[in-house]
């Protein structure tokens, strides 16, 4: 906020910067990726770091495998993502979405989406490069 003093009145002005309800937002969906992201590094390190034998044997092997109950969300959630992700192009080519905001602010979610979204996939994958997720 800027504070202007005009001559007529003694009182100060406040402009409001018309981007503050962007920016958190925007701030707010950065922050829940990372805390997502590096959440879910933090509580699987020590299996992920495991080779594909002994994390058999790991009591976090149910839950992060690509078919585990965490494992099997983010791939649907790294899914959906990607699917959000082509909402920015078809919103900057049909003119009739310019409704639903500045194709600038949408850029800045599609970044967001597009480095989240293949992190997940990652997970999903419990980094294990094989298949249709490891090739794309």
């Amino acid at each position: 906020m800027d504070t202007v003093f005009t001559a007529q009145a003694a009182k100060p002005v406040i402009r409001r910067d018309p981007e503050l309800g962007h920016h958190i937002r925007w701030t707010l969906a950065a922050m829940a990726a990372a805390v997502l992201v590096v959440g879910i590094g933090y509580y699987g390190f020590d299996y992920y770091r495991l080779d594909s034998l002994a994390r058999i044997e790991n009591p976090l092997h149910a839950q992060l495998r690509s078919s585990g109950t965490i494992g099997l969300r983010l791939g649907m959630l790294g899914f959906a993502l990607y699917c959000i992700l082509f909402a920015y192009p078809i919103r900057k080519r049909w003119r009739r979405l310019a409704f639903l905001g500045n194709t600038k602010h949408w850029l800045d979610f599609h970044a967001i989406i597009g480095v989240t979204a293949p992190l997940l996939i990652t997970y999903h994958a419990a980094f294990h490069f094989r298949g249709l997720a490891g090739i794309s």
